[in-house]
């Protein structure tokens, strides 16, 4: 999809506010004497252009409550700041895969935004992908200064399954690992769950414990390591 950009500016909103004269046929404008004050304002630079806005007003206008006593214009305008920018382009795929199933097997999609010919590179991009089969999901995102990446997997294990998440930014890399098993020891049924959270300068590490037996009695023992100076736990 491709969406021109202005050419150089665009006027979003117009007012202007004026008193007149009448006397017969003919029709006068009631000039001030004192010179229109005048305030242009706009915002800070996004994708090439900003917004502004100016406020021209006399000193007897007063409060801008309608009707008022001077004269009064407002306008608005987007005026461009990359003058190579001609257009906006977006482009994107979708690709499902399908069985037997109305959800995907598999799914990559991918979305782009940019600016071509323009005097900044600002070219964006999103991609996503998902496997059912592999339990596996990644989204990644592009753009000038920044690279980010979030991928996710889940693999069945000889006693439970391990979920494994990864953030990447820059090249610094963040990671959860989880893993929950199940067992019995006599009568009593275990669930355990062990997380390990390892950022670029610290790694975290929490487990759980719960035992149920036969009575319907239930035990839990929990543990967080290595963020306040002593562990934390709670049994209950």
């Amino acid at each position: 999809m491709r969406l021109d950009a202005p050419f150089r500016e665009n006027t979003v909103f117009k007012f202007n506010h004026k008193l007149m004269t009448i006397a017969g046929e003919e029709v006068t404008d009631m000039q001030s004497d004192n010179l229109a004050l005048t305030q242009d304002v706009c915002s800070q630079d996004y994708a090439g252009h900003r917004l502004c806005y100016d406020n021209h007003l006399t000193p007897q206008t007063g409060s801008l409550i309608f009707p008022v006593q001077g004269q009064v214009g407002i306008t608005a305008y987007l005026e461009k700041t990359d003058s190579g920018i001609d257009h906006y382009l977006l482009s994107g795929t979708y690709q499902p895969t399908y069985t037997d199933s109305m959800f995907p097997d598999t799914l990559t999609a991918s979305l782009v935004l940019d600016t071509p010919n323009s005097n900044v590179n600002r070219r964006m991009s999103l991609d996503i992908a998902y496997n059912k089969a592999e339990m596996t999901a990644s989204v990644s995102y592009v753009r000038p200064g920044t690279e980010a990446s979030l991928v996710g997997s889940v693999e069945n294990t000889q006693h439970g399954v391990m979920a494994v998440m990864t953030y990447n930014r820059n090249g610094e890399e963040t990671e959860l690992r989880t893993v929950v098993e199940n067992g019995r020891s006599g009568t009593e049924r275990q669930i355990s769950a062990l997380s390990t959270l390892q950022t670029p300068t610290k790694r975290i590490t929490g487990s759980a414990q719960m035992i149920l037996d036969p009575q319907r009695r239930m035990v839990v023992n929990m543990s967080i390591l290595n963020v306040a100076t002593t562990p934390i736990s709670l049994h209950c």
